[in-house]
């Protein structure tokens, strides 16, 4: 683990389930610098004399960390914007809608006479269909079947 604090016993890359965890920590953002660093070891410069390799696992642990690092950003900031996104055209549709209060306010009672008073918010199946019939006449008009 050496002095770097944290790459601990309970972020590592010893098995599979700890590897996930520390790169979806990575991903977040948090500390992933100190675990490049933890990984690729301290940098030091080329002086180092106890590790010959030590530049090429140093640059490897950097390439590796910042591409991962920024193309998950990248990923899950496409995602956050594609639920904004989604949300906002839901919204839309609901707007459009020709359904008013008083809609709601039929279903909510038709459904409540298709229920039993013991179970008021559990329709059975047997009466699903009565209470559709039943809705689908609230206008007058019969609605078109499929």
């Amino acid at each position: 683990m050496g002095l770097n604090r944290q790459y601990t016993k309970h972020s590592n890359f010893r098995d599979f389930t700890s590897a996930l965890r520390l790169l979806f920590q990575c991903a977040a953002g948090q500390d992933w610098k100190f675990i490049m660093y933890a990984v690729g070891g301290e940098p030091c410069g080329y002086d180092c004399k106890d590790d010959q390799s030590f530049p090429s696992t140093q640059g490897l642990a950097f390439v590796y960390f910042c591409s991962f690092f920024f193309l998950s950003n990248y990923i899950l900031l496409n995602l956050f914007v594609a639920v904004i996104l989604d949300n906002f055209s839901a919204s839309m549709r609901e707007q459009e809608l020709d359904i008013s209060e008083a809609d709601f306010e039929a279903f909510k009672y038709t459904f409540r006479d298709h229920t039993t008073d013991k179970t008021p918010e559990v329709l059975q199946f047997e009466k699903l269909w009565q209470c559709m019939a039943a809705i689908g006449k609230l206008d007058g008009e019969p609605r078109p079947s499929f």
